[in-house]
């Protein structure tokens, strides 16, 4: 079974369906948190990234860079490559349990795992779009979402070696302090080893898959 800790951009009933069709970043953050021992909301991560002013609702994320932004603000550190993704150091990376963040013009990919087959695991960040699915290849995620922007590591993750010391699902990590004007993370950002991690089946009660249709660029 893949690894999953991709939540889905409309799983959190309370936000607008206007909003949920943007948070695409926000959601890839959330994953890149689990999988690094906290356990932020959806909600929490909308917030944020409109208090540093880099999400609106009608625009989404303003850039991969912004995306990076909101992630090291959230606690998370963070290793960003512009202009291309390395398909091999993705592959090596997810499969250590070490998700991805893609971003293309239209969407962010959350990449969690890999096959033999050069599929890629994306989980609900490729179901939350029409004609998405879980598994895709790079080839079909610069099909749907275009040219490939860059893509956001963790800095442990490099092409061919796996992460030493305890799992990810272990380890304990503390957030930095915030600036004074940075409403403080709440304690509950910090997951305890036995929490259980939802996978991409996190969404709205009996929606469908395939929620979003991507915008034309």
């Amino acid at each position: 079974m893949a690894y999953a800790p991709q939540i889905s951009q409309f799983s959190d009933a309370s936000i607008p369906f206007d909003q949920a069709v943007s948070l695409c970043g926000p959601a890839a953050a959330v994953a890149f948190a689990r999988a690094n021992g906290r356990t932020p909301t959806l909600r929490e991560a909308q917030e944020m990234a409109q208090f540093l002013g880099v999400w609106d609702k009608d625009k989404g994320m303003s850039g991969p860079r912004s995306q990076v932004d909101l992630m090291r603000r959230m606690g998370m550190e963070t290793e960003y490559s512009e202009g291309h993704a390395d398909w091999d150091r993705v592959a090596n990376s997810a499969r250590s349990r070490r998700p991805v963040v893609i971003s293309t013009p239209r969407h962010y990919f959350t990449v969690s795992d890999a096959d033999d087959q050069g599929r890629l695991f994306v989980g609900a960040s490729g179901t939350d779009l029409i004609g998405g699915k879980e598994w895709l290849t790079p080839d079909e995620i610069e099909r749907m979402g275009g040219r490939v922007q860059g893509a956001i590591y963790s800095p442990q993750a490099q092409s061919g070696r796996k992460p030493s010391g305890p799992s990810p699902m272990q380890a304990s990590v503390s957030p930095p302090p915030a600036p004074p004007q940075i409403p403080p993370w709440s304690p509950r950002f910090t997951r305890t080893p036995d929490a259980p991690i939802r996978g991409a089946t996190d969404r709205r009660e009996g929606a469908p898959l395939g929620l979003y249709q991507l915008p034309e660029v």
